[in-house]
């Protein structure tokens, strides 16, 4: 019998070892139940955010068919709603879902966000998770740490790692037939434990909804986050003699990896990111423009009157100032123009802060293995912060288009004249009013395109750095020690 066939043999031995293990599948029908839970949960606050989203159409189609001439101010804002639908697959995966807004109303000096949709349903909630991601994160990371640690301790015990290594073959071969055996399993666990998850919120949701799960790309993160869990769990075992000291200091890893370590690395992020807040630029934004707005008016007005001479009449002073308009409109429309520009200075400053502290943290969440798979499978599944960009990124895109049509090139122009020294509201009429059949379109379906779905490559190859770091430190570490101790 050749070797390679002869160490297969051994893999096939383990495989069988840890699938008789009851008390793994005992504790995956824990972890399922838990994950279902969840997305029955989950689902009745789907359903929620889908009927408000559907009142909010019928007001916005209703405002539109009142609206008999196109909006010119603040008092049409919600016939120019921009509104978000509820992203199917965050029965699963909440990911950017919880913070991002619901819709977005455009005034003439900024915008104003909807409040997100809601992540839970208004009951009182007893239980801590949130979604399927943050079950699998805490009792899947507890599953994978317990195998790997239960089958190291076993064979230690029993002494066939030992026995193993007295014969002709490399000392890590045994190690290694265990590693790959507690693989395969656990890739027949991840298998199993999406499917189920994937089948439910298809059945819950119907098939007039299309749930948009990256299944293939789940799995994976799934089973390399549990993979990884699985050798950091052996590795404790081989490092830490006694079961009693490596069962706490595996109880501690898993502690500060999955709840203290994202943690942690959440407050550095939000510490360092100079980011300041989105309403007060928001704020600022249109205090500077309603500034610069009136200064371009008053200018506009003092030129205006300048090249007006005293008349006897109101409405001779009507006409030669209608005359005159034309004279000075290219100047009014430049300092307006420089107006727009400088109230969006701010908000284009913290757009680019924004997606650099975004980076920052998808690289932060490459760090441990929960945070990396709370970011991947929320990437992998359009939940990303990738989709958060992309919708600000747009909507401050459809902004511009419509301040453009709507306030900066305003059909009306009302400026406040004197006459005998009392002032008077003058109305000037520039061009008609735009239909709202005539306004910028925007494509609310474009944030949940297929083009935000998929692995970053990055979160690819973290998630295999961490699955072949941990297991060849577990592998390696016993000969490393043997040579030590020969020394």
């Amino acid at each position: 019998m050749s070797r390679s066939l002869a160490w297969l043999l051994v893999v096939r031995a383990y495989f069988v070892e840890i699938v008789r293990a009851k008390w793994l599948w005992a504790l995956l029908v824990v972890c399922v139940l838990s994950s279902l839970a969840t997305v029955l949960r989950s689902h009745h606050a789907y359903l929620d955010a889908a009927d408000r989203y559907a009142l909010e159409l019928q007001e916005r189609q209703r405002l539109r068919f009142a609206a008999t001439v196109g909006p010119s101010g603040r008092d049409t804002d919600r016939v120019l709603r921009v509104l978000r639908p509820p992203n199917p697959v965050s029965v699963l995966i909440a990911g950017a879902e919880r913070t991002m807004p619901s819709g977005w109303d455009f005034g003439p000096s900024g915008i104003e966000t909807l409040p997100p949709y809601p992540s839970q349903i208004s009951l009182v909630s007893l239980d801590v998770l949130a979604d399927g991601e943050s079950v699998i994160r805490l009792f899947g990371g507890l599953l994978g740490l317990a195998l790997g640690f239960w089958l190291m301790t076993r064979d230690q015990q029993q002494g066939w790692l030992a026995a193993a290594t007295s014969y002709p073959v490399h000392s890590w071969w045994p190690v290694g037939a265990m590693f790959l055996a507690g693989s395969l399993v656990l890739a027949t666990i991840s298998f199993l434990w999406m499917f189920v998850l994937r089948s439910v919120a298809a059945w819950l949701l119907g098939p007039a909804v299309e749930v948009g799960f990256a299944f293939f790309w789940a799995w994976f993160f799934v089973w390399a986050y549990l993979t990884t869990m699985f050798g950091i769990g052996s590795a404790v075992a081989r490092m830490v003699p006694s079961p009693l000291a490596g069962t706490a200091v595996s109880v501690s890893i898993w502690t500060a990896a999955i709840l203290i370590g994202p943690q942690l690395l959440s407050a550095g992020a939000y510490w360092t990111a100079d980011l300041p807040p989105r309403a007060r630029l928001e704020y600022d934004r249109r205090e500077t423009y309603a500034d610069r707005r009136r200064a371009a008016e008053d200018g506009l007005v003092n030129r205006l009157l300048g090249a007006i001479p005293d008349t006897p009449s109101r409405t001779a002073l009507d006409a030669m100032a209608e005359e005159a308009f034309p004279q000075f409109e290219p100047q009014w429309r430049e300092e307006m123009k420089d107006a727009r520009v400088e109230a969006n200075r701010t908000t284009d400053g913290w757009l680019r802060i924004q997606q650099l502290w975004l980076s920052r943290l998808e690289t932060i969440a490459r760090f441990t293995p929960a945070t990396l798979l709370q970011s991947a499978l929320a990437t992998s599944n359009g939940q990303g912060w990738a989709t958060k960009r992309w919708w600000e990124q747009a909507v401050h895109k459809h902004e511009a288009a419509l301040n453009q049509a709507l306030f900066d090139d305003r059909p009306l122009l009302n400026l406040r004249l004197y006459w005998n020294d009392a002032p008077f509201l003058w109305v000037y009429v520039r061009h008609p009013p735009l239909a709202l059949s005539q306004l910028p379109a925007f494509d609310e379906t474009g944030g949940s395109s297929a083009k935000h779905r998929g692995p970053h490559l990055a979160d690819v190859a973290a998630a295999l750095l961490q699955v072949v770091s941990v297991l060849l430190l577990a592998a390696l570490y016993p000969a490393k020690l043997a040579q030590m101790n020969s020394v």
